[in-house]
């Protein structure tokens, strides 16, 4: 059988030319796509935690913990609910406020009442982007007037406390409006803990990095066993308003809601709720021994409860000033250096008072350092 012999013009030559071009480029094109497709690795608690309302594989909210976190991170503050120490109870607190910003080392005078108004801001100078300039002792305040008798300690970032203090204040006016009384501490606390609460299940929003403690006294009667046979003794609806026992309440970035006897928030916090927890033992067993003196004058029972809030005072604002380390010690400075010498705190004293705003006495001494709270503690009781 004889071949025929197979004969390409110049246009067949271009045309397979251009085939095998072709399907080259495809080949090459497919590679690069399967290689830009090909996912990539992802821990599985960065898929969760973009969105606030999404819960992690094993249940969390990642957004919250954040939350919680720069809380932590805050200045402490140190809190302890006075009942059954000392006689009409009251609640002492100790927020830091930093370092001072004069050179003189002096606390400022304790104050009585009108101290207690809401503070501006709360930046630490730490943080502060003009750390080596004057600061005004007014605007490292921490602590918010939130009603005549309630009073709000944010812990955390402090642009978040001063919204979250902004929003409870206005729904205690929407209480006392609703109702025509001032709202339970109770209360209070509640529509902070919901504030916080409603943000960790709102799309496109996050949790306030605060941790809240709220305290204050309650304006309704405190009685033992009480009961609404007993109401119309204890308070005429139209008379002068009694007030009750002082309380405190804590909610966390996730709407978690509690009341204390003592707590703590912010840097240092498990080590200030220790010494708190040793405090307030040794309040109660000098208390305990106060009925074995009958042999005491009443005057000298008083002078015995006042030494014992003077002392449960110092310990609060010890725990506080103690709470954590200072940085290390910079070169030079030696290892003479008080390591807590530098830390300064606002000490607060709310008590039942029924002829004061609120029926509420609120006492504080701002800017106390390290070895003042001796003295200032005894100032705060002398100047009631």
């Amino acid at each position: 059988m004889r071949r025929v012999p197979l004969h390409f013009t110049p246009l067949d030559v271009i045309s397979l030319l251009l085939l095998l071009v072709t399907s080259v480029t495809e080949a090459a094109h497919g590679r690069r796509a399967r290689t830009v497709v090909r996912p990539r690795p992802e821990s599985s608690e960065n898929k969760y935690d973009r969105s606030i309302t999404t819960f992690s594989d094993d249940g969390r909210l990642l957004q919250v913990e954040y939350g919680i976190s720069a809380s932590n991170r805050g200045e402490t503050v140190a809190c302890l609910d006075l009942e059954g120490i000392v006689q009409g109870g009251g609640v002492c607190v100790a927020a830091v406020v930093g370092g001072s910003p004069d050179s003189n080392g002096e606390s400022a005078a304790a104050e009585e009442d009108g101290g207690a108004d809401a503070a501006e801001d709360a930046e630490e100078t730490s943080t502060s982007p003009n750390s080596g300039a004057l600061v005004f002792e007014e605007s490292l305040e921490k602590v918010y007037r939130i009603d005549d008798h309630a009073l709000l300690v944010p812990t955390g970032l402090s642009g978040d406390g001063r919204a979250l203090a902004s929003a409870v204040r206005l729904s205690c006016r929407r209480m006392r409006l609703s109702y025509g009384e001032a709202p339970a501490m109770v209360e209070i606390a509640r529509a902070a803990a919901s504030m916080q609460h409603e943000l960790t299940r709102t799309g496109g929003a996050r949790p306030f990095g605060v941790t809240a403690t709220v305290v204050g006294v309650d304006p309704m009667p405190y009685k033992e066993n009480w009961s609404a046979k007993s109401f119309s003794e204890t308070q005429d609806i139209g008379g002068p308003a009694i007030s009750g026992q002082p309380q405190l309440y804590q909610s966390e970035p996730g709407g978690l809601l509690e009341r204390y006897e003592f707590c703590s928030a912010g840097r240092g916090r498990d080590r200030a709720t220790s010494k708190l927890a040793e405090v307030r033992r040794e309040g109660l067993e000098r208390q305990q021994k106060i009925p074995k003196a009958n042999s005491l004058s009443a005057s000298s029972t008083s002078g015995f409860e006042e030494e014992l809030l003077t002392d449960m005072i110092q310990g609060v604002a010890n725990a506080a000033l103690e709470s954590y380390d200072a940085p290390p010690l910079l070169a030079g400075e030696g290892n003479k250096r008080d390591k807590y010498r530098d830390r300064r705190i606002d000490l607060w004293l709310i008590q039942s008072c029924p002829g004061k705003r609120g029926g509420a006495s609120i006492r504080v001494a701002k800017f106390v350092a390290k070895g003042e709270e001796v003295s200032i503690a005894a100032k705060m009781l002398t100047d009631s």
